[in-house]
């Protein structure tokens, strides 16, 4: 994959070195597993597993991208949201921002969710973990999630 996108950049007149830097190992298309949410009812914890669409492109210095939930029965078609993070090698944290639903004996409230993503991919595979802060809210167990993940070809 190096051979081709050097001799690409090569083609094109890049230098090399510019060509190289706009990579990342976790730039593409991603399916990505993660704990989605939970539900408490009558003091049980109970953990709602998700599914997304991560697809990441280098801008400049970031990571930038979209994350699409997949839909789960029972639940609302969550809309796609922005995703975005300082481009480093190794481990990058990507933050996104959406609007979370909760509902307390049938009464619903939205509240902003602010999501962190912390990914390091190795290969076709990604591994990490996600933490969620509803703003203004302090909610127990809401600590990181582990994420996992795989290269969509």
């Amino acid at each position: 994959m190096r051979r081709i996108f050097a001799l690409a950049a090569l083609a094109l007149g890049l230098p090399l070195a510019d060509a190289a830097a706009q990579s990342h190992p976790l730039a593409g298309k991603w399916t990505l597993e993660f704990v989605a949410g939970q539900r408490i009812e009558n003091g049980e914890v109970t953990e709602i597993k998700g599914s997304a669409t991560l697809v990441l492109d280098v801008t400049g210095d970031s990571l930038i991208g979209t994350l699409t939930s997949h839909p789960q029965p029972g639940m609302a078609q969550r809309p796609p949201v922005r995703i975005a993070g300082k481009r480093i090698d190794g481990e990058v944290s990507l933050v996104s921002t959406s609007e979370a639903t909760l509902s307390t004996n049938g009464e619903e409230t939205k509240v902003k969710a602010v999501s962190t993503w912390v990914l390091r991919a190795a290969g076709d595979a990604v591994q990490g973990n996600v933490t969620r802060q509803l703003v203004g809210m302090e909610i127990p167990g809401m600590g990181a999630q582990p994420v996992t993940g795989k290269r969509v070809p």
